[in-house]
This record gives structure tokens, sequence and C-alpha cells, in this order.
């Protein structure tokens, strides 16, 4: 299983192709585009931070899978995700389950 990081998929979006692209052309006629594509290829593959928090029960995970347009998490009226849960992006589906115990994953 070949999971990529998020990182990784954004440096090959074709916006930052054409960005790349750019770069090259105008770099040396134009060095102030030459620094705001530094400063747009920093942002985008920097990772996103997102936090949701609320009530037991209000709908939090429904919320989430909605947004990411399939149903990764499970949606109960008993607490499903009563624990920090952490959403990447990768190219193929699959789960990872990490337990900390004495500071140590297990």
């Amino acid at each position: 299983m070949t999971v990529m990081s998020k990182t990784h998929a954004l440096k090959d979006n074709l916006s930052a192709v054409k960005a790349r692209k750019v770069r090259s052309a105008l770099a040396e006629q134009h060095p102030k585009i030459d620094q705001l594509l530094d400063k747009i290829d920093h942002i985008i593959t920097q990772p996103i931070t997102i936090a949701v928090m609320g009530e037991f029960s209000a709908g939090k995970s429904s919320f989430l899978n909605r947004l990411l347009g399939i149903d990764t998490l499970p949606v109960s009226v008993l607490p499903k995700t009563a624990t920090l849960t952490r959403l990447v992006y990768g190219i193929e589906p699959c789960i990872e389950v990490e337990y900390y115990f004495n500071n140590k994953v297990t």
C-alpha cells in the first residue's frame, strides 16, 4: 500500500507545475515575480490543519464526511470518535490506528 503525503501530491498539482513553468520563463526578467512564486510554492506545500470541536453527537463526523465527500468517519448517536482523530490525504484509501502508551506509539 502506497500512501502519498499531501505535500508531495500538491507539488504535482497542475497549478504548481504551471507556477514552475512561469518561474523559469520569467525569473531572469522579473525578480519580484520570482519572489512571489517562492511564497506560493511555500504556501501550497504546507499541510493544512483544521480543528473541529463540539458537543457529543453534534454532527462533527457527519460534517467532515460531507465535506470530504466520502463516509470515512463513523456516525452514531453514541460517541464514536471521542479521541483525537487525524485525517490526511493519500492516494489509496486506508485507515491507520496509532495507540500511545507511556509516550510510545504501539
